[in-house]
Order: structure tokens, then C-alpha cells, then sequence
């Protein structure tokens, strides 16, 4: 079965911050030294946390494919996909292809705008039949075509606008979930069902010291 996995970073200390720091890979403390923002280098280490949790790995490498998805060289039974936003770092992970996408949710953007742009006419639909649920609808269209087009792995080659989470013509599925209340997740997978679980930053500490 599919795993989901998200921790939420919201209350994190400068302390969890430098411990996870301390066993990331070298690749990811590097490239969570080069932020200027707290909160990205923040969502760098505990991703790097989340994946060498779910491997049961201390150490792990990572490449990508030509149109840019990583993957873990070597071991082809292990697939995994990883989002952050706002207070949340989200994992998904499987032996089959899964991808996963977090949206924050902001009630100040232009809704008609990018619907019009991004989104097919039942999409369009979809979302502004119904002033009042507007909002969560376009959150909850858009992670999902997030997480089909990082299932598929073809990056930018897949334009938002060409397909609809309405009719994706195959066997994979988005599943949507409000980790909070400003804060949503899409998972698109073949499957029906997945295991989601949520691990504190305390729990992660623990976990990585045990590897």
C-alpha cells in the first residue's frame, strides 16, 4: 500500500533545526545552506529526514530522470515524490510511481485569472459554479494536477491546461486531503486507498537517531 507521510514545521526550534541539518546528506545541506529564508532550509532538512526514514537508510543518493524527477539509483522498487508548503513537508512513497503535491491556501489571488488560464472548461466549471466553495475548489483542482503531472514525471512538458483531473483517460487517480485548515494535499497513484501517518519532529528526531 501506499505510504503518505507529513510532518508538520510550524513550531520547529533552532535546535531540531540544526540536529536534522547535522544528518542530512551533504547534497542537502548544502543546498539548504543556500536559502535565505528560514522556512525553505527548514523544508530541505526534513525532507532529507522524511526520505531516509521511509528507506530505513542513514545515507541514500539521489538522481533524475531526463525531464527531472528524482529518483534513488539502484533500488527500482522504491518510488517517492516529496512536496513542501507552508507548515507542511509531505512525503509519498510506493514500488509503483506515486506523485504528491501541498498547496497553501490564500483567499487573496486571482481565481478567474489562473482558471481561465490553467484549467479545462469542466474544470472551470468545477470550480466557479459555486461562489462560496471557490476557493477550496481551485486548491483542490490545482494540487491535483500538480501531483498528476509529478506522477508522470514529464516536468513542464505537460502543460496544466491540456488535460483535466476530470478525465485523465487511464487508471490513475487523485486523491485529495486538508491537512489542516490552510493547508490541502492531492496524491495521484493507481491505487485506491494509501496509509497516511503524521510524524512530529520529535518523532523524526528519534527515528533518524536510531538509524
Amino acid at each position: 500500500m501506499i505510504r503518505v507521510i507529513a510532518t508538520n514545521v510550524s513550531e520547529m526550534t533552532d535546535m531540531e533545526y540544526r540536529l536534522l541539518y547535522e544528518m542530512a546528506s551533504a547534497e542537502r545541506k548544502e543546498k539548504a545552506g543556500k536559502y535565505h529564508c528560514r522556512k525553505d532550509a527548514i523544508h530541505c532538512v526534513v525532507a532529507d529526514a522524511l526520505l531516509r526514514y521511509a528507506m530505513g537508510a542513514s545515507t541514500y543518493t539521489v538522481e533524475k530522470t531526463v525531464h527531472g524527477k528524482p529518483f534513488v539509483p539502484g533500488n527500482d522498487g522504491f518510488h517517492y515524490n516529496l512536496s513542501h508548503a507552508g507548515d507542511w513537508v509531505v512525503l509519498a512513497f510506493d514500488s509503483a510511481e506515486v506523485g504528491v503535491d501541498v498547496e497553501e491556501i490564500c483567499g487573496n489571488i486571482n481565481i478567474d485569472a489562473i482558471v481561465c488560464r490553467f484549467f479545462s472548461p469542466e474544470e472551470q466549471r468545477y470550480v466557479l459554479e459555486n461562489s462560496e466553495k471557490s476557493i477550496h475548489r481551485f486548491y483542490e483542482v490545482w494540487v491535483g494536477k500538480e501531483s498528476y503531472i509529478k506522477y508522470l514525471g514529464t516536468g513542464l512538458n505537460l502543460n496544466l491546461e491540456t488535460f483535466s483531473m476530470f478525465d485523465l483517460k487511464s487508471n490513475v487517480r487523485p486523491h485529495s486531503r486538508m491537512l489542516d485548515d490552510r493547508h490541502i494535499m492531492s496524491l495521484c497513484t493507481c491505487c485506491d486507498d494509501y496509509r497516511f501517518e503524521e510524524l512530529d519532529i520529535s518523532q523524526l528526531l528519534r527515528c533518524a537517531d536510531s538509524e
